[in-house]
């Protein structure tokens, strides 16, 4: 009867086990499921704001100026971070800790019974965008900060929303303070705080020693057009040099990074001071996108570069850099250039050609 009992239990705690391992929802660390969870694993940081307006999608209808923040939950924990959202009831979830501003909910358009189920994984993130509305417009320079209520997954809000009282009870986690000019506009501080850098690094993963070998960026000199000499609008006469770099995928993964469509020059640098990239002068619909290699595959570009001829003689020896910042989402919307400027600093996200010859 013993041994029966034994074997019993040693069912009961399988059959336990691999309810954990097959199915994440059984596993508890893996979703908010009391209050203060959420307090250990999340950090809510607002990346962006813009000012503008909008009415309720007619044409006719006076427009309501607002601040659109693009908002970014980080999971920093080692799991699986599932919560509850409400799209359609921003003001039910978010708080704003400003008397000039209120939360404005999505619109007529959006179906107001609808419930997201979202699921962070660890060290990851989910980015959404928070539409703001002034209570009125001041005069001057004020702070705020947003709060997110986040909300227990759980399947009875499949179909419609919890209630207040389930919503009121939920912990609250709260974004640093922004400083918003009112009068011109804009956000005070364009650049992202150093301490940002650690969440830009779960977006933008630096290179890892085998992508950094495998990732290999060649200058092709035999298709090296100058120098000539060049002048326009924006930079002053001096030498121009297109250099043809190549750059390779050896590893087994696709590689997919971000650059800008216009300002794509961006990501580029030099490890002589005295030689600098050429950017471009005049753009148009300039925007970040992702571009793809696939494993064993390569792609060719010509970056321009262009220096003083009385500093820069022939024969000066240089290196284009690349900075590489792969993801495979990016953020809704976001300074792409300002993320650039705070990893370029770090190795892991460059990598180097052969040297070059001025001739």
């Amino acid at each position: 009867m013993p041994k029966l009992l034994m074997m019993k239990s040693l069912y009961f705690l399988l059959a336990i086990i691999i309810c954990i391992f097959l199915n994440p929802s059984c596993n508890q660390k893996t979703a908010i499921t009391k209050k203060g969870d959420e307090k250990s694993k999340c950090k809510l940081i607002i990346f962006e704001l813009m000012y503008g307006s909008s009415g309720n999608g007619f044409t006719n209808t006076k427009q309501t100026p607002q601040i659109s923040a693009a908002v970014l939950l980080v999971n920093n924990s080692d799991d699986t971070l599932k919560f509850t959202y409400l799209p359609c009831n921003l003001s039910k979830i978010y708080q704003v800790d400003s008397k000039n501003l209120k939360l404005r909910d999505t619109g007529f358009a959006c179906v107001n019974e609808r419930v997201w189920k979202i699921v962070i994984s660890p060290h990851s993130y989910f980015d959404f965008i928070v539409n703001l509305a002034y209570r009125k417009i001041p005069d001057t320079t004020f702070t705020f900060r947003l709060g997110l209520s986040l909300l227990p997954w759980k399947s009875v809000y499949t179909n419609s929303p919890p209630d207040d009282k389930t919503i009121a009870g939920a912990d609250t986690i709260w974004s640093g303070t922004q400083q918003f000019n009112a009068d011109e506009n804009k956000e005070i501080g364009q650049k992202i705080p150093e301490e940002y850098k650690k969440e830009l690094q779960i977006i933008y993963p630096p290179l890892t020693a085998y992508q950094q070998k495998g990732y290999v960026l060649n200058v092709i000199t035999g298709k090296m057009a100058g120098p000539r000499d060049t002048s326009d609008r924006c930079h002053k006469k001096c030498k121009y040099l297109s250099v043809p770099i190549k750059l390779e995928n050896n590893t087994n993964d696709t590689l997919q990074y971000k650059d800008m469509t216009c300002d794509w020059q961006l990501i580029y640098q030099t490890d002589n001071s005295n030689i600098s990239i050429l950017t471009v002068c005049g753009c148009d619909a300039n925007f970040d996108d992702s571009y793809r290699i696939a494993p064993g595959k390569d792609s060719l570009f010509y970056i321009p570069v262009y220096y003083d001829k009385k500093i820069v003689k022939p024969g000066t020896r240089f290196r284009i850099g690349m900075t590489l910042l792969k993801t495979k989402r990016g953020l809704i919307f976001e300074n792409f250039p300002g993320s650039v400027e705070l990893l370029r600093d770090n190795p892991q996200y460059n990598i180097w050609t052969n040297e070059v010859t001025i001739p």
